[in-house]
């Protein structure tokens, strides 16, 4: 095996307990959307059934519903992402809730039978799925013959992890109750969410009825600032996520590097003295971003920083292994994870990704074999 990911189980059922102790077991939806984040959907459901999983999961579309179904999960599924007019049905074949940002879907939900349950996503000011909260009483009247089969109302916020002062967020809360309450005075009984982790971790009064957890639960801070103003809030309390993904490849070849020899595509690293290269067997189709090379990043052998050297191939990367004593084929990599006292985190291959660290995780490859430690590990 070249490459392969290992999913920390006990980080990943504390990091849930924790949401669980925070906002209440019955209040968190875990959101097993982008293969879990990368994490792998199997892996993560398999260790939150374990952690005695209770309520509803969030996933983005029919495909990962399915998914879940086929590992035999018979609670309630929320589709978060759009879908289309022809995929109702399934939708209630597999007996998903769906959410409906649009007027196209919601006439098309409304004409179909039989019908899933439903929540309207309101744009409160992200700009992207759901109806304007102006909208609220035209369609608490149209819905007023599908009430049984409304389950609630949602927003997204589009600024809680990037900034300290939460007042657009809190603006949009308003607007997400303007909605509600236009609802509750139809006499409407529904339930509402706005909440995902940076909003769950920092702002209270945005709990409402459930809260999507994705990027936390697998022990990842939405950003810098966000876990500066978890750390204002909370003082000396320890900081309460771990970190559940670790990457790790193996050398596959060693080469010795004349003075002068060229490294990579397009010979944008040449050898300045004798040297030792190994070759790892993963690239940009793994997940590794192509902009990482040019020696500004590198990887863990024996615990050791070992400097990329020259472009990421689609498959392949070179890496410094002169000061390292008999290197061979087969020797572990680490690309994301702890290799003795080093670490490499998500936010360290973000910054040389130059992306954020939701990206790094959620683009590895699907195809790479994810682990599970301890009792987990016969599933792979």
């Amino acid at each position: 095996m070249h490459n392969w990911i290992e999913i920390d189980q006990d980080a990943l059922k504390e990091n849930y307990r924790y949401f669980c102790h925070l906002l209440g077991a019955d209040k968190v939806v875990p959101v097993l959307k982008a293969n879990a984040y990368g994490h792998g959907l199997r892996q993560v459901y398999q260790c939150l059934a374990d952690a005695g999983l209770r309520g509803m999961i969030g996933v983005n579309d029919l495909s990962e519903a399915s998914e879940l179904r086929e590992l035999a999960f018979d609670g309630p599924i929320l589709i978060l992402g759009p879908l289309l007019e022809h995929e109702l049905k399934k939708a209630a074949e597999l007996q998903t809730d769906l959410t409906i940002g649009s007027p196209w879907l919601l006439k098309a939900w409304m004409d179909s039978s039989p019908r899933c349950r439903a929540w309207l996503k309101f744009d409160t000011g992200m700009g992207r799925l759901g109806f304007s909260a102006d909208e609220a009483p035209r369609l608490a009247t149209a819905l007023a013959p599908y009430q049984s089969e409304l389950a609630g109302i949602s927003t997204h916020f589009a600024n809680v992890e990037d900034v300290s002062d939460t007042s657009y967020p809190r603006k949009q809360l308003a607007r997400l109750e303007q909605a509600r309450e236009v609802f509750r005075k139809a006499g409407y009984q529904i339930r509402s969410h706005a909440a995902s982790s940076a909003s769950s971790l920092l702002m209270k009064e945005s709990h409402l009825d459930l809260c999507r957890i994705g990027l936390s639960m697998y022990g990842l801070w939405p950003s810098g600032l966000t876990r500066m103003s978890w750390i204002n809030l909370h003082g000396t309390a320890p900081l309460p996520l771990r970190p559940v993904l670790s990457w790790h490849s193996r050398v596959v070849h060693v080469r010795t590097l004349a003075a002068g020899d060229f490294v990579g595509y397009g010979c944008t690293f040449r050898a300045p003295s004798a040297m030792q290269a190994a070759v790892l067997p993963v690239g940009y189709s793994e997940g590794y971003a192509r902009s990482a090379g040019e020696g500004q990043a590198w990887v863990l052998i024996r615990g050791t920083r070992c400097r990329i050297l020259g472009r990421i191939c689609m498959n392949m990367m070179m890496v410094d292994v002169t000061h390292l004593q008999q290197i061979c084929p087969g020797e572990q990599v680490t690309l994301l994870g702890t290799n003795g006292a080093e670490t490499i985190s998500a936010d360290t291959l973000a910054s040389w990704f130059g992306t954020i660290n939701y990206e790094v995780v959620s683009r590895i490859n699907p195809g790479i074999p994810r682990h599970l430690s301890a009792s987990c590990a016969n599933q792979s």
